[in-house]
């Protein structure tokens, strides 16, 4: 008789391979259709005209004022383009692949500081899966953003990894962690306050460690540690020195944004994602019913209630009761998460659209805070078996909702990447070519699918044409209602900034009428708009700068 012999996964094995199999199933029915958005194009349209086509090279196409202080992003964005070219699945398996690391990191880092099995789990996926950050999921070239998450976690990991061994090892471990934290940082800010928090929760932990005969004590114990907050320093004084995005009011004005900033941000990731979620739902389901989308939720929600409810029966229900200190630390983590905006006034929390971005860091936060509540709440039930019921129902639901929401979002991408093609595929049979130095004003088309880009600015559709005709004094711009005639040239307005784009070879197509003419005069402009959108683009749908259309 053949022996069999059943091979067992460690705990952490089958943890690791749930976390893997859900997230990967939130983002499988939109990874292949997304594509690329606003500033994607003006970095192509840059990089396109570089003769050195190295690694290297497009690294110095790329990099410019904007982003100096991002180094890691440019580089990062220039080793995807190097690699994929123009071919965006390869950009969103990377994304994938990174934000699946940062997840593991994150499970990582609660282990090695004790928690229970069932937060280590719970905490990393409902982060994993809640919406608060949407746009880095879908904008290529904000997968700096994951980039930044994942070096935290992994700079974190290594810290708490460099307590438990002895020797070389300790130093190894370091430098590791102090590599993943300028690389964090490099690509991204939001992470950096949090680097002031875990540098305490490391002097923390040794401190328990020590109570065992383990850790590290001593002068040494100072000298690392202290590494830390000197690459903190130093990487303050590059972005110092280098960044063009420190615009703000006088300081007790920026005090009083940057408390409606946290005061918004509360309302988004606790009221809109939150007490509102079941209301939300509900408008998706009735305005944008997916049946697959729906499908794929919940399952989501059945894995993730299955699972946990198996660890929490294992562990006992005893445990829910002390995870009320998890919501505050999680409020603690929301703060810092914002922290590095009372340096700008850049960050605008919204539950979609470009400018939820910068909620990453603090959705860290959310996570901890959702998850202490739950337990909190869970814990003041007497029947231990209900207790477990609320805790793993509360969080499946948490988790299935926001699969769907992300899925719901990512659709208008994916809508908006297609109206690219066909606008892009449309101007190029209507100009084979296109003059020098000449400007293609584009009218006809709205901005975006809900959330989602398809040419909002005079740089993604300059930089999609500059790439395309392989020109790169080529410019271009898109009619919204911002549009000013002037006897100078027309004038669109965007983010705050006006550009004046002169007669001299100045083109105008309507993508749904099919016209396009020259503008040579102011003349010929009111004429033009007088015939054909007398009102700007006032039929497209009310949108707002980073927003796009609100659909929630």
């Amino acid at each position: 008789m053949v022996r069999r012999e059943v091979i067992r996964l460690s705990k952490n094995a089958q943890d690791y391979l749930f976390l893997a199999l859900v997230i990967t199933l939130s983002f499988i029915l939109y990874i292949g259709g997304l594509g690329f958005y606003s500033d994607d194009w003006a970095f192509f349209g840059a990089s396109y005209s570089s003769p050195d086509r190295s690694l290297l090279g497009l690294y110095e196409s790329l990099n410019g004022p904007v982003v100096w202080m991002r180094p890691v992003q440019v580089f990062y964005f220039a080793a995807l383009y190097k690699a994929f070219d123009l071919h965006p699945f390869g950009y969103h398996f990377v994304n994938h692949l990174v934000f699946l690391a940062g997840i593991f990191s994150f499970y990582g880092v609660l282990s090695q500081l004790s928690q229970p099995r069932l937060v280590c789990v719970s905490v990393p996926l409902l982060f994993g899966l809640i919406p608060h950050y949407s746009t880095d999921r879908f904008w290529p070239i904000l997968f700096c953003a994951n980039l930044s998450m994942a070096s935290y976690f992994l700079s974190f990991c290594c810290d708490l990894q460099m307590l438990k061994v002895s020797g070389l090892r300790i130093w190894l471990w370091k430098l590791l962690g102090i590599l993943f934290l300028f690389a964090g940082t490099l690509a991204y800010e939001v992470f950096l306050p949090l680097f002031l928090l875990s540098t305490f929760l490391i002097w923390k932990r040794n401190q328990q460690l020590n109570e065992s005969n383990q850790g590290i004590t001593g002068r040494k114990l100072v000298c690392l540690v202290g590494t830390n907050f000197i690459a903190l320093l130093l990487v303050i004084l590059f972005k110092a020195f280098t960044t063009t995005r420190v615009i703000m009011q006088g300081p007790m004005d920026h005090v009083i944004w940057f408390i409606q900033l946290i005061a918004k941000a509360v309302v988004v990731s606790y009221g809109k994602y939150g007490i509102e979620l079941p209301l939300l739902i509900s408008r998706i389901l009735r305005d944008y019913p997916d049946w697959k989308i729906l499908a794929v939720s919940l399952c989501v929600g059945i894995a993730v209630f299955l699972y946990l409810h198996r660890l929490a029966i294992r562990s006992g229900s005893s445990e829910l009761r002390r995870y009320g200190n998890l919501f505050f630390i999680g409020l603690l983590v929301f703060i810092l998460g914002y922290l590095i905006f009372i340096t700008n006034e850049n960050a605008d929390p919204t539950p979609a659209g470009l400018n939820n971005r910068t909620s990453i860091a603090a959705t860290v936060g959310v996570a901890l805070s959702i998850v202490g509540i739950i337990g909190w709440l869970a814990g003041k039930i007497r029947s231990e078996n209900f207790r477990l019921l609320l805790f793993c129902s509360f969080l499946a639901f948490f988790c299935g909702a926001g699969v769907l929401v992300t899925n719901t979002i990512a659709h208008f991408w994916i809508v908006a990447y297609s109206k690219q093609e066909n606008v892009l595929a449309d101007i190029r049979r209507q100009y084979p070519s296109l003059p020098p130095q000449s400007t293609l004003l584009l009218d006809g088309v709205c901005p975006y699918m809900g959330p989602g880009i398809v040419f909002e600015s005079n740089w993604d559709l300059a930089g999609a044409l500059r790439l395309f005709y392989q020109d790169h004094s080529l410019n271009a711009d898109i009619i919204r209602p911002t549009v000013r005639i002037t006897e100078e040239g027309v004038q669109t307005i965007l983010y705050g900034a006006t550009a004046t784009h002169p007669y001299n070879k100045l083109y105008i197509y309507h993508y749904r009428r099919k016209v396009s003419q020259q503008l040579t005069n102011a003349e010929d402009a009111r004429r033009y708009f007088q015939t054909y959108n007398p009102y700007y683009g006032i039929e497209c749908p009310d949108a707002k700068e980073g927003v796009g259309v609100p659909i929630f």
